[in-house]
């Protein structure tokens, strides 16, 4: 960055410093012109010839110096223009005099031009004090006429010497001037492009933590309407970023609390539920504090998103009452088993004895139930034991058992349609056969019992990266989303005849398999129940068959 500045800096900035001069040196010569040509035509005569051949050839070299101003090297060009105005000094003053005109003033300026432009002031002090004592000298010696000169030149030696010695004292400190100012310029603007740079990299590295973080940020001005807000906003609240800026915080939230808690000069936490721009609901957990620095009103909101926090947080909730309930469901079933043992074997000692018939026939149907009940309590503690043995069992099969059996079920009445259609490839996932049916059997009841008036039951199959989904949709009432986070608590029901254990085992059972269900509803407007498990993947050999044979 730095050096590009510079770069910047020592295409434009020289260039520029070049043809001021040439501006300075055009203006000086046409006023030199004007000046002679008004003293000539009032006294003929006065100015000898040189003097418009002087001004005349000083035009022509500022033409040339426009002319190659972008052409040749910037040090060349300075050298080359500074040195040709001592030249030409050095004759104003040959033919006019050191003092009745004052066109020796003219050597510091120079002097001073070279110092900012090349950073050379001695050496051109020194060029310039060399051609000035030359002509004093040369004229002198006889070499040269005397023209304005003479006098000086020929006078007194310590006269020349005061002269010469002036002029060493007017050139040589404007030099050491020029010299300190352009290296204190050259600082001045190193550091401004440091620091440009520093700035430039300073606003680069935070816009691109503030793009990039997970966060979302909202800055408000003072009349609490947002000034910025970063990608990660716009995304969890559903919205193009573009249509945030100039949105009031209340418009935004649409909550009370919110405004309720939203005092001036102090740091404010709350958590609240956020309905996004496409329907979809969010837990969001807003930081807000005000702006230091900033206009009154100025507040910073810093936004995270907590639906998937809070989701886990229930389901490890849940993941304990469900398993305090197995371990209270074991201790039951181990503690009933024994007792059934001793029912079936009182019964059929008492059917051997010299009883009636049908009262035989009584006992017989007593330890028929019993050994039944203890073969359910005994395979319920087997199945324990041996649930994370993984299992496969064909879907399309399984569901299409499924409805064929919910289509002959008390809880279907007339008013009730029942949709499916198995797809053309068969999909094994990874349960047993009886849970899966069990998981679609409690679902699919509810879902006829939400639908009292009549409605459609559809059932479809989706496959997905590594699992397959099954859906069920019923066309009821519906539920409210308070009532959706407690679908899954065990012995929690809203039904008058409810036990509030179907859904609490068919999550148990799916998550048990390393699936998923999922539960998406509004009121009256249906529920959606997305059952997702893991799919059978090929064997090693038949994957190597297959390439095999590709």
């Amino acid at each position: 960055m730095i050096r590009r500045l510079q770069d910047h800096a020592s295409t434009r900035e020289a260039p520029f410093s070049l043809g001021a001069l040439i501006g300075f040196r055009l203006v000086i010569v046409t006023v030199l012109l004007f000046v002679a040509g008004y003293l000539e035509a009032v006294q003929e005569g006065t100015l000898r010839v040189p003097i418009f051949l002087l001004i005349s050839t000083t035009f022509a070299f500022n033409v040339v110096y426009a002319v190659l101003l972008g052409l040749a090297p910037y040090r060349v060009q300075a050298m080359v223009q500074i040195l040709g105005d001592l030249v030409v000094v050095t004759g104003f003053v040959y033919l006019t005099g050191v003092d009745r005109t004052g066109f020796s003033i003219l050597y510091p300026i120079s002097v001073l031009c070279g110092s900012v432009l090349l950073g050379r002031g001695f050496l051109f002090a020194t060029v310039a004090n060399v051609l000035f004592a030359s002509i004093l000298l040369l004229v002198r010696a006889g070499v040269l006429p005397d023209e304005a000169v003479g006098q000086i030149a020929r006078g007194p030696l310590r006269g020349l010497l005061g002269v010469l010695v002036g002029m060493l004292l007017s050139t040589f400190p404007v030099a050491a001037l020029g010299q300190y100012l352009t290296k204190a310029l050259k600082r001045a603007g190193e550091s401004l492009d440091a620091a440009a740079g520093e700035v430039a990299t300073l606003q680069d590295f935070n816009r691109l933590v503030v793009e990039n973080i997970h966060s979302g940020l909202l800055v408000t001005d003072n009349s609490d309407r947002v000034s910025f807000a970063n990608a990660s906003a716009a995304e969890m609240l559903g919205l193009r970023r573009e249509s945030l800026q100039n949105r009031s915080v209340g418009e935004l939230f649409n909550s009370a609390e919110l405004r309720s808690r939203a005092e001036p000069n102090s740091e404010t936490t709350l958590e609240l539920e956020h309905v996004r721009g496409d329907g979809d609901l969010r837990i969001l957990g807003l930081w807000i504090s005000e702006l230091s620095g900033a206009s009154p009103g100025g507040r910073l909101l810093v936004i995270r998103d907590l639906t998937e926090v809070r989701r886990l947080e229930a389901q490890a909730l849940l993941n304990e009452k469900l398993a305090v309930a197995g371990s209270t469901a074991a201790q039951l079933a181990h503690e009933i088993r024994n007792p059934l043992g001793a029912i079936s074997a009182a019964t059929k000692l008492l059917s051997e004895g010299s009883i009636a018939d049908d009262q035989k026939s009584l006992l017989r149907i007593i330890s028929k139930e019993a050994d039944r009940l203890a073969a359910t309590v005994t395979s319920y503690l087997r199945d324990i034991k041996t649930q994370n043995q993984v299992v496969y069992c064909d879907l399309n099969a399984v569901l299409s058992d499924a409805v064929r059996l919910i289509g002959i079920s008390p809880e279907r009445r007339p008013e009730h349609t029942i949709s499916f259609e198995p797809p053309p490839e068969p999909i094994r996932v990874a349960i047993a056969e009886e849970e899966l049916m069990q998981v679609l059997w409690n679902l699919a009841r509810n879902g006829l019992e939400a639908m009292p008036q009549g409605g459609c039951l559809s059932f479809s199959i989706r496959s997905l990266p590594g699992s397959a989904e099954i859906e069920v949709a019923d066309e009821g009432h519906g539920m409210e989303r308070r009532r959706l986070a407690q679908l899954f608590e065990p012995l929690r029901t809203s039904k008058a005849m409810g036990t509030g254990l179907g859904l609490a085992i068919a999550h148990r059972l799916v998550r048990a398999r390393g699936g998923d269900l999922l539960i998406s509803s509004e009121p009256a407007r249906g529920t959606r129940v997305r059952v997702r498990l893991l799919v059978e993947s090929p064997a090693p050999s038949a994957q190597l068959s297959a390439g095999a044979v590709a």
